[in-house]
């Protein structure tokens, strides 16, 4: 019996390993900061789509499985939310279609008052890409936006190893 139960636990082990080689990576938000354009893995339009399901795009491809990209901007001190898109339908279904009014109430930009918590900004070059960290991008360093309430509160630097020690090691 233990060695049969031991047997299932070693296959259902291998199958979650395999599935993670083929996962795919997910396109990431963007954000504007001192006019230029990073890339980042924090999602604040979670939260907003978590409190309005029925506003939140349909995955259209599976390296947007969360259905959207929205682009922010820190505009006066806050941070907004400028863009979303998502991929179209039909002949459009390779491309990225701009539906910000439609998924934010009729807004063509929304600050992000619900969002608190820290924006990575990645600096420098890329050290490392590590797909077992769930597409983990490790640059020279990163300089970190604190955010409280959707208002710029802070920002620091921080390099790649203190990033993976303090960041990735949680």
């Amino acid at each position: 019996m233990i060695v049969m139960l031991k047997k299932y636990i070693y296959i259902l082990f291998f199958l979650i390993q395999g599935a993670s080689l083929f996962a795919t990576a997910q396109a990431r938000d963007i954000i504007i900061y001192n006019g230029i354009e990073y890339r980042i893995t924090q999602y604040p339009m979670e939260l907003y789509f978590n409190r309005y399901p029925k506003r939140r795009p349909l995955a259209g491809s599976t390296n947007l499985y969360r259905g959207y990209i929205a682009t922010f901007e820190i505009i006066n001190n806050e941070l907004w939310v400028i863009k979303i898109e998502t991929y179209g339908v039909g002949n459009n279904a390779r491309n990225l279609v701009d539906v910000t009014n439609t998924y934010l109430g009729g807004n063509n930009r929304m600050k992000v008052d619900w969002y608190s918590g820290s924006i990575f900004l990645p600096q420098g070059s890329l050290l490392s890409f590590d797909r077992f960290l769930l597409y983990e991008y490790i640059y020279e360093y990163f300089t970190i936006i604190e955010i409280i309430n959707g208002n710029y509160y802070n920002e620091y630097i921080m390099d790649a190893e203190e990033y993976i020690s303090r960041v990735l090691k949680k």
